[in-house]
């Protein structure tokens, strides 16, 4: 696909006219990775570093790769990543650094959701065709004729995401976070393990909450708010990596993930049914075949989500020592 510049711009919320500069690459006086006595300050600086670095990383891939949707995956995780350890370490950043910046990621990821969410029901086309009657399976192909229309031009949308100005200056930015100035030493000098523990703790704690009060009778943006939480501690976990013994890391990333996942496929399914509906009045799905091999799929795909909110409900017994696992991560114990 040939790469299109596009005039359109993204504004920018709030920026110093001096112009952010990269950080020297492999710096003999920054670390790319943290160690349990770093104070917290040094350590959130490492780990900004190295996630703006990846979220280059993935943004250059991106745009020689418009067309493969793990590059584009890859992408939209880095951001949403960098927005949760944002929030992680709120209590150090300055209220206007983090709001400016939280504010701009969210800019970002929204420029992808769509597409995001298209191109996932895109790529199940064909579990989807299997779940109807042979019959009726030609039904999807004014569907998927769409979803690639569509797909053409959100991929121009994502490349004039990945060159844009905004991004640029928050991969540029990011490596030098601005800490709250009320801060003691006490505070900036606690050693990162420390804080690690303490921002894990309280994540786990929140998913375990959470989770207890889910039954048949929730709503769905309950199961969605889960779902981002599992997000938010998966993503912990994997800046705080380095500080974790190995055993214990896969064992609570393995408990991560499949609750993640199972929440993730839940999430798809009702998102693919609002999509579906919000599809349906397109001029091109109005034949009658066509609508009615779409309330089928819809139908269909009521029954995957029971299915998976079931699932959860069994899987979710499992973590009733979730907080305590979490813990003992760090081998270090809070007041």
């Amino acid at each position: 696909m040939k790469k299109l510049k596009s005039k359109r711009e993204y504004p920018l919320c709030s920026w110093s006219e001096k112009r952010a500069v990269y950080p020297p690459p492999n710096s003999a006086l920054k670390r790319e990775t943290i160690m349990p006595n770093d104070s917290s300050i040094v350590a959130i600086e490492t780990i900004f570093r190295g996630l703006a670095v990846k979220l280059d990383a993935h943004r250059k891939r991106l745009l020689e790769n418009p067309d493969d949707p793990e590059a584009l995956h890859k992408f939209r995780v880095s951001i949403r990543k960098i927005k949760s350890i944002i929030d992680a370490f709120k209590a150090f950043l300055s209220p206007d650094w983090h709001a400016l910046h939280r504010r701009n990621l969210s800019h970002l990821m929204a420029e992808t959701n769509e597409k995001r969410d298209r191109d996932v029901l895109l790529t199940k086309m064909p579990f989807y065709r299997s779940l109807l009657p042979k019959k009726m399976q030609k039904g999807l192909t004014p569907l998927q004729k769409l979803l690639l229309k569509k797909k053409e031009i959100s991929d121009r949308v994502v490349l004039s995401l990945v060159e844009n100005e905004l991004l640029r200056q928050e991969i540029a930015s990011l490596p030098k976070p601005e800490m709250k100035s009320s801060l003691t030493k006490e505070v900036t000098n606690q050693p990162i393990v420390i804080t690690a523990m303490q921002i894990v703790e309280k994540r786990a704690s929140t998913i375990v909450k959470k989770g207890k009060r889910l039954d048949a009778q929730s709503g769905e943006e309950e199961y969605h708010k889960l779902r981002i939480q599992y997000k938010k501690i998966r993503y912990t976990l994997e800046v705080m990596q380095p500080l974790i013994e190995r055993e214990k890391y896969d064992e609570i990333m393995r408990l991560t993930k499949k609750m993640q996942t199972i929440l993730g496929d839940f999430h798809d399914y009702q998102v693919q049914k609002t999509l579906l509906l919000s599809l349906g009045s397109d001029p091109l799905l109005q034949k009658r075949k066509t609508k009615k091999v779409i309330a089928l799929l819809i139908v269909e795909i009521d029954k995957l989500e029971e299915e998976q909110e079931e699932l959860f409900r069994k899987n979710f017994i499992k973590m009733k020592r979730y907080k305590k696992r979490a813990k003992r991560l760090f081998g270090v114990h809070s007041n």
